[in-house]
């Protein structure tokens, strides 16, 4: 693709942190500045790497962007295992970026660790596989043993940018049809494109109290991961 004329390429920044608790991070930061804007684009492409014995499932670090004697901004990143753990011996690629006006060229950049979780402090989340049955696929021991535990309620709803329907179902035997049909569908594959105005929803409510929303972005699963969002299209579909 080719570069707009009022995007002018940087040198590229680079930094290795001081190994903290066993973690060292190094960071390629490419950089590009938007003349229109006056702001600067990076793409930062780190390698996080894990010397200590702790199993780790988040790690944050902080990257200085220095120009001249003085920091002109601070950049928090944070990688999340989420599904897996990064153990010892072990490094992982992460990549982000952002864009922003500074009142500073930056010059050069430092890098340090800031915080380290393991899974004893924030355990792993299972994320669905393709070919999971989505009532097993979910981190809920009620939705896991729906069958067996049969719900006393679920709350159907069909939401659009006319608004939210809700169903409720009390009888059990439309329950049985409800549960039968949400058991039978598997996760077929990971999905990235997420679309405005269509949410849809089945609530369970189960005889002793508990309840439990599944969400769907139109027909795909919908879940809300440590503030990042998942979607899951499914074998048949629910809605």
């Amino acid at each position: 693709m080719n570069r707009p004329d009022f995007i002018k390429q940087l040198h590229d920044l680079e930094a290795v942190s001081a190994n903290w608790q066993g973690v060292t991070v190094s960071c390629r930061i490419q950089v590009e500045y938007n003349e229109k804007t006056e702001s600067y684009i990076f793409s930062i492409s780190s390698t996080l790497k894990n010397d200590g014995e702790r199993k780790l499932t988040s790690i944050t670090f902080l990257i200085d962007f220095i120009g001249g004697e003085e920091t002109v901004f601070t950049d928090t990143e944070n990688w999340l295992g989420v599904d897996r753990s990064l153990d010892q011996w072990q490094s992982v690629a992460y990549e982000s970026g952002f864009q922003s006006k500074l009142a500073k060229k930056p010059e050069k950049i430092t890098v340090r660790v800031k915080e380290l979780k393991d899974v004893a402090e924030l355990p792993l989340y299972h994320l669905p596989l393709p070919g999971e049955y989505l009532y097993q696929a979910i981190n809920d021991e009620h939705i896991n043993q729906i069958k067996e535990k049969m719900p006393v309620k679920v709350i159907i709803q069909r939401g659009s940018i006319a608004g939210i329907r809700s169903e409720n179902v009390e009888d059990a035997e439309q329950i049985r049809k409800i549960v039968e049909a949400f058991c039978s569908t598997k996760i077929f594959k990971r999905e990235y494109a997420m679309v405005t105005d269509n949410d849809n929803a089945l609530c369970f409510e189960f005889a002793d109290g508990y309840k439990y929303i599944i969400r769907f972005n139109m027909t795909n699963l919908e879940l809300y991961v440590f503030g990042r969002y998942y979607l899951y299209s499914l074998t048949n579909r629910l809605f």
